[in-house]
């Protein structure tokens, strides 16, 4: 978010501040009504039903979700094991047994009919079904479902007249005292990106000019099927996912000396085709042990392929990249949970994983004598872990309004690499937490807390790659580590009327043994230990209804501001790597029941961020972006909708800085390059079945 917005995003989040600031007496209309819809079960619970929808036209539990007051999705992450990868959504108070795609995609494939309310939890509850998140929601489905699904069609208009089509089916049905749910889909994604370089040299002397036409092309294939049903004694869920994609990319470069009007130097080509499958199976049992006391048995098993091929052609010779990956995670994890109306809710656990990858890199050049293979450290690799954690996790009730969250996990790891880089490591880490929850007002409530984790290690990592679009070859590494990350949060969390909502949050990260990119021995640069770094900042969530002006209109506001800093040994401190310092997104929306029908438009800022690589800096901005939206159910049973994505236009521009070493080399010049792929329109038909 550049300067210029700011005093935008500042009197949105101003048009709040009766409640946000003067926080509503408790004895006010505003503070005590409970609009239809709309309930307050406990002080930390604010339940949505089917009611409170009904007037936005919903088709699935995704348009649900995106029309809960103070909500925001987090995606389900990828991290180590089952336990740190939840989202911060629950279905029927569990987390769903995946950690493949998207809790958006999950979300779209459950139709409206089939959720009784939603719930927003504000620390303590079910709160240890997604860690270290400070607000979930559970998504409760109806007891009985009715057989039924959805059928949607998607058309994309790109600027070059081109249509990307979308399909996908989804249905359920019960079947006895189970029920079965599907998704097929199929995509057919188009894009053409044109672009313009500018190379500079030290003294910023314009020596070429290139013009870039990256026509890209893919597939995209995805089965997901669920059933559930009671099971000895207990409760049974089974999930399977099934994915395949078919990438070409094909960029074409035409260099000229000078200004683009100048003579043509050369022109190069590069090809890359990728092709990629993936399957996971995931299954949960959970019974009652009486007394409030639960246990649930949690198995995945996730598998993929990718091979990505890169054939560069230009003026001097070529180059070939043949890299193919099979990356596979198994686990299983136990919990026993203790629920209810009690002073101390306990849950204890326990985690086995193991994860693989295989990792073949061929990599070769041809200067004008033929190929010649470039051997990269990690391009025969091999790399296994075996992991284990032990936790427990206790909320403990103070008072009516005030409770104590406390954790405390042990994990241990062993992790080997073979092939032409090898190395064995043990490692163990201890990761606490705790939190003070504090119900200050019926609606407002404040959270203090502090946590230790460790951070995703990316497997991909210990072996070698090549980066064919910027001709970049990284070597992999057998002595990587996660990173360790203590965060500091304070949090606080308003609400009012029937669709009001504000929560702020502030937070301190401490990252030891951050992984970023370093020099080799060979002269190379692989991903390793760079230093330890800080994150500071600050988030803001806000749902404004603005029904004075327009009735049933609404404002949301999602922003944060981070400031960052890597310390590195023998070099002057740094931004952290890939992390923008400031993000933001505005959004209208009008929903006109008279007509069933509604409309609005987004605003997302500005994205800037920065690599550090061994030999250079690279700084991108995707520019902001405009999207305005109109969709209706006037002809039911459908929905249809029409988004005009990037009325301003789609891209971004990229600056590199190239040093013998960055902070402590000489500059040697510069590459700039803009991005365009235009202004697409996009036409979704919804129809129940």
């Amino acid at each position: 978010m550049t300067r210029r917005s700011d005093p935008l995003l500042f009197w949105t989040i101003r048009a709040a501040h009766p409640a946000f600031l003067v926080l509503l007496p408790s004895g006010s209309a505003s503070a005590q009504a409970r609009p239809q819809g709309v309930a307050q079960p406990a002080p930390d619970e604010v339940a949505f039903t089917a009611a409170f929808y009904a007037a936005f036209s919903v088709q699935n539990a995704l348009d649900m979700i995106d029309r809960t007051p103070g909500f925001v999705l987090d995606e389900i992450k990828s991290v180590r094991g089952f336990g740190g990868a939840a989202s911060n959504v629950l279905i029927d108070g569990e987390r769903p047994t995946t950690k493949a795609g998207s809790m958006a995609d999950l979300l779209r494939r459950i139709p409206a009919s089939r959720v009784a309310r939603i719930v927003l939890i504000r620390g303590g509850g079910l709160a240890a079904q997604a860690q270290g998140q400070t607000l979930i929601a559970n998504i409760v489905l109806v007891a009985d479902p009715a057989n039924g699904g959805t059928i949607t069609v998607t058309a994309s208009l790109q600027r070059d007249g081109t249509v990307a089509p979308t399909a996908e089916l989804t249905y359920g049905r019960g079947l006895g005292r189970w029920t079965a749910s599907g998704t097929l889909s199929v995509l057919l994604d188009r894009r053409d990106v044109r672009g313009v370089y500018r190379i500079l040299d030290a003294d910023g002397e314009l020596l070429e000019s290139w013009r870039e036409r990256f026509p890209r092309r893919s597939v995209q294939s995805f089965a997901a099927g669920n059933l559930k049903g009671p099971l000895a004694g207990g409760s049974f869920d089974l999930n399977l996912r099934l994915a395949g994609d078919v990438y070409r990319d094909a960029q074409r470069l035409e260099i000229r000396s000078g200004l683009l009007l100048g003579p043509l130097l050369e022109q190069r080509r590069l090809t890359i085709d990728e092709h990629y499958r993936e399957v996971e199976v995931g299954a949960d049992w959970s019974r009652d042990l009486g007394a409030d006391w639960s246990l649930k048995l949690v198995s995945l098993v996730h598998d993929e392929f990718d091979r990505i091929e890169q054939a560069g052609v230009n003026e001097g010779g070529r180059t070939l990249s043949l890299l193919r990956q099979s990356p596979f995670e198994s686990l299983g994890r136990v919990t026993v949970t203790r629920g209810g109306d009690h002073r101390l809710l306990p849950e204890i656990g326990a985690e086995l994983a193991y994860t693989r990858l295989d990792s073949r890199l061929f990599f070769a050049r041809d200067t004008g004598d033929g190929l010649e293979e470039q051997v990269l450290p990690g391009s025969d690799t091999q790399a296994t872990e075996w992991r284990g954690e032990v936790f427990a996790n206790l909320t403990y009730r103070v008072a009516r309004t005030a409770r104590l969250e406390m954790g405390l996990a042990g994990e241990w790891s062993r992790i080997g690499v073979t092939g032409d880089i090898a190395d064995v490591q043990t490692l163990g880490y201890a990761k606490p937490s705790a939190a003070v929850v504090w119900d200050v007002r019926p609606r407002l409530q404040l959270r203090f807390g502090i946590r230790r984790t460790v951070d995703q290690l990316e497997f991909e990592d210990f072996a070698a790659s090549v980066q064919g679009v910027d001709d970049r070859p990284i070597s992999g590494n057998a002595r990587l580590r996660p990173a360790r990350i203590t965060r500091f949060q304070a949090r606080v969390d308003q609400r009012w009327g029937k669709a009001g909502a504000v929560s702020g949050e502030a937070f301190v990260e401490q990252r030891q043994g951050v992984l970023d990119y370093v020099p080799t021995l060979s002269g190379s640069q692989t991903i390793g230990i760079a230093g330890d770094g800080r994150i500071v900042g600050a988030t803001v969530q806000a749902t404004v209804p603005v029904d004075v002006v327009l009735n049933g209109a609404q404002i949301t506001v999602d922003a944060t501001r981070r400031w960052t800093r890597l310390h590195v040994p023998d070099a002057p401190d740094r931004p952290l790597s890939g992390l923008p310092s400031q993000e933001a997104k505005l959004a209208f929306r009008h929903d006109w029941q008279a007509i069933a029908s509604s409309w609005g438009a987004d605003w997302t800022t500005a994205r800037i961020t920065r690599i550090f690589y061994v030999d250079e800096v690279e700084r991108t901005r995707v520019r902001p972006l405009w999207t305005v939206y109109a969709e209706t159910s006037a002809w039911r049973p459908m929905r249809i909708s029409l988004t005009l994505r990037g009325l301003t236009g789609v891209g971004s521009e990229r600056r590199r800085d190239f040093f013998e070493r960055p902070g402590s080399g000489a500059f040697t010049g510069s590459q700039f390059r803009r991005r365009d792929s235009g202004l697409q329109a996009i036409l979704k038909i919804v129809r129940p079945l």
